[in-house]
This record gives C-alpha cells, sequence and structure tokens, in this order.
C-alpha cells in the first residue's frame, strides 16, 4: 500500500480535462456536443464528463499514450473526491471508459470550438453524488457553473509506465486513484497542475523500513479508507473511524435530535442515532446506535481506563481523536473510552514516512537508530516539520526547511 500524504498518496499528480455536456452517444451516433460543461441528471444525482484527453501533449510535456487506462480501469473505478482530498468523497463512479482516438462517441469540437484532434482520446465516466453534505454541494456546483465546470483526475505513473523523448514524457500506464471537480481546465484539452506546486507533493518511491513498519494505520469502519496510525498494532476490537465519517455521524446526529425534538418538544434530544433511519449515514456500517461524545468528556479522558464508565452504554458513544503528535484531528472511535496518546494522524504517519526514507537514504538501517517511542517520534519529527491549524480548522504540516519542498496535509 501507498503511504499516505495526509489523505492521499505520496506522489499523486493531477492532471485537468473540460467535461463534457453529455454521455457519449452509442457507437455511430452523431458526435457529442461541445465538452465544457457537465450534465447533471436532476432525478438520480448522476454526472457525466470526460476528465482526461489522451494523445496529445500539455502544457507541462506529458502525453497520457491511449489505452494508458486500460489497466487501471480493469481493477478499479475511481472515486469522485473533493479538491484530491480523499477524506472529501462527494460520490463514485459507476461508470468509465476510455475512448480511443477517432471514436464517434467523441466530441466534435474542443472548448474554444476548434475541431477535436485525430490524435486525442479521452477518458469518460458517470458519477453518482452520494446523499451526503460533500455530495449535495458538489451536485449544486456542477449545475451552478455549467459550461466552466472541468475535471481533473489524481494519479500516479507505475514504475515502468513513462518514458521520456525529445522532452517529452509519454505516459502508457498508470494508477488512477479518483477525480476531482475544478471550475477550469488550464489549457484547451487538457493540462497538469504540478503537485510540487500545488499541494507541495513530490513525486517519490515509498520505501518499506522498519520505522514505518512500526506505525500501522488502520481502516476506517466506515468507508475503508485510512483512518489513524498508531504506535504498535491496532488493538482487537477497536473501531476507528475517519474525520469524513466522523462529520458524518455528527450530521446525522443533529439531524436526528431536531427531528425528534421537533416530534416531542419535551425530549433533550437524542442520545444515539440508528444508522439506518436516515440517508445521511450513506456509507457508514451498522453500528446501532451511534451518538458523538462530549468533547469535554473526551478532553478529561487524557489517561485511557481499564474499563469503560457505568453509565456509558458500550458502542454507543462515537470519541473524536486527537493525533498524540501533533495535536490535530484524527478521527473517532466507536464505543469504550478514548484512548490515549496512541492515534496518530495520517498527515503525521506520512511525516513519519518521508522521515524514515531519509533515515533509509542516510544508511540508518540499524534498528537501534530507529525512533520506536512516542517522545523519539516527537523529537525527530520537530527537526522536520511545523504544524498550522488552517481557518477551516484543518492542520497543514510543512516542513521546517522550505528549501525541502515536502508538505503535508490532513
Amino acid at each position: 500500500m501507498d503511504a499516505m500524504t495526509g489523505t492521499r498518496p505520496r506522489g499523486l499528480q493531477v492532471k485537468a480535462a473540460p467535461a463534457t455536456l453529455e454521455p457519449p452517444p452509442t457507437h455511430g451516433a452523431p458526435r457529442g456536443p461541445v465538452p465544457g460543461a457537465a450534465e447533471v441528471d436532476p432525478d438520480t444525482g448522476e454526472v457525466t464528463a470526460l476528465v482526461a484527453v489522451t494523445g496529445v501533449p500539455d502544457e507541462v510535456g506529458d502525453v497520457i499514450l491511449p489505452g494508458a487506462f486500460r489497466r487501471t480501469l480493469r481493477e478499479r473505478d475511481p472515486r469522485l473526491c473533493v479538491g484530491h482530498d480523499w477524506a472529501r468523497l462527494a460520490g463514485r463512479v459507476v461508470e468509465s471508459r476510455e475512448l480511443m482516438p477517432g471514436d464517434s462517441r467523441l466530441p466534435r469540437t474542443a472548448p474554444d470550438g476548434t475541431p477535436w484532434p485525430e490524435k486525442a482520446g479521452a477518458l469518460w465516466i458517470k458519477a453518482r453524488y452520494l446523499p451526503t453534505r460533500e455530495g449535495h454541494e458538489q451536485r449544486a456546483i456542477a449545475r451552478a457553473f455549467g459550461p466552466s465546470m472541468a475535471y481533473s483526475i489524481g494519479y500516479k505513473v507505475t514504475d515502468r509506465g513513462a518514458k521520456h523523448r525529445n522532452g517529452i514524457r509519454y505516459i502508457s500506464d498508470l494508477d488512477l486513484f479518483e477525480v476531482s471537480p475544478v471550475l477550469h481546465g488550464a489549457n484547451r484539452l487538457a493540462t497538469q497542475l504540478d503537485v510540487k506546486a500545488a499541494t507541495a507533493m513530490r513525486e517519490t518511491k515509498s520505501t518499506n523500513t522498519a520505522l514505518r513498519g512500526a506505525v500501522p494505520t488502520a481502516t476506517c469502519g466506515g468507508c475503508g479508507r485510512p483512518a489513524a496510525g498508531g504506535v504498535g498494532q491496532v488493538p482487537p476490537g477497536r473501531v476507528l473511524l475517519c474525520p469524513s465519517c466522523v462529520d458524518q455521524v455528527g450530521e446525522l446526529a443533529e439531524h436526528l435530535a431536531a427531528e425528534r425534538a421537533e416530534q416531542d418538544p419535551g425530549a433533550d434530544g437524542a442520545d444515539g442515532c440508528d444508522e439506518g433511519q436516515d440517508d445521511g449515514g450513506a456509507g457508514l456500517p451498522d453500528f446501532g446506535d451511534i451518538g458523538l461524545a462530549d468533547e469535554q468528556d473526551d478532553e478529561q479522558d487524557d489517561e485511557p481506563d481499564d474499563e469503560p464508565d457505568d453509565d456509558e452504554p458500550a458502542g454507543a458513544l462515537l470519541h473524536r481523536l486527537r493525533c498524540g503528535l501533533c495535536g490535530g484531528p484524527a478521527g473517532g472511535q466507536v464505543g469504550g473510552i478514548a484512548p490515549g496518546e496512541d492515534v496518530i494522524c495520517p498527515a503525521c504517519v506520512a511525516a513519519i514516512g518521508d522521515l524514515a526514507d531519509e533515515l533509509a537514504d542516510e544508511g540508518a538501517d540499524d534498528e537501534d537508530r530507529q525512533p520506536t517511542s512516542m517522545e523519539e517520534y516527537r523529537a525527530a519529527l520537530a527537526e522536520q516539520v511545523s504544524y498550522e491549524i488552517q481557518p477551516d480548522g484543518t492542520i497543514a504540516v510543512r516542513p521546517a526547511d522550505p528549501q525541502t519542498g515536502r508538505a503535508w496535509r490532513t
């Protein structure tokens, strides 16, 4: 598995392409209209779009060769995210296909009105927005911006998936992870937003080291994405949720509490929530009744107890977790008590991974030189990164030396 940079894999690149007005017609039918807007079905919440262009060079000297998506589309469907942030899932791709150059289902013209290049193909998708806050917002944005809407892919070139010739990088094989809406494509057909400039990430190859092995990442019990890391193995029976699913549970709990308050004005609110009662819990497993624990209670649980409180029903509360390194949000835990500082947010997991790579590059493969405790992690990371709380409440993790070109974001 790739080491994660925040909620994205390290080495992830993005390319923007204009969306198309409607899905390509059946083979042999007239070509579709000018690309430049996503069509959103008001009944199904589906959007159809061209999200990448093949066969022609972009402004940074890349050509995605026709057929480059063939393998990755067989292996997985990409996800529909917001801003290439894997913690902000807006929908799922229900259908995808690569249209080869000359396919009659390609658009007749480019967004600027010129003929569609003969050598250009495209990646077409149909995605369905989720009945969540992110899904509703992105669906509304797609309908509102119309002709100026475009989409961008998040991908990584495989080890032998590219060759350089005459200053051009020809990409023949890549791993496609997700698709994100953007307001503008940067050139006529397709473009690339260099990740190093856009998000300060870098294209690297991960190495497995003793340090990274000491920080396994738990899988979110709701959506299956990475939730949080920890020192040693995740304790059996612990159910962790990623920050996105924690937010969904919180919104659902508030919604149900408001509904119950309307039905029974004398009620103080809901102690928990039934996942099956509302579409807002879509994508979360059936945990039964879940309610958010009081954050003040969580703050008082600095030291984990061996037994849960007598007045707290097991499995009933969702505790928000804080990273033991940077103090930022690290998802949540269902039931029991809030754990101590053995949880590490994805951003710090990535930071530790990069630190491991640097130690390995310097020949520090002696286990005696590998940090293994939280105190040693903090000491090592203090020399590598700095943390800053953003206006939206997220944590930006930046290198202490900006010349290193490394940054992480949760």
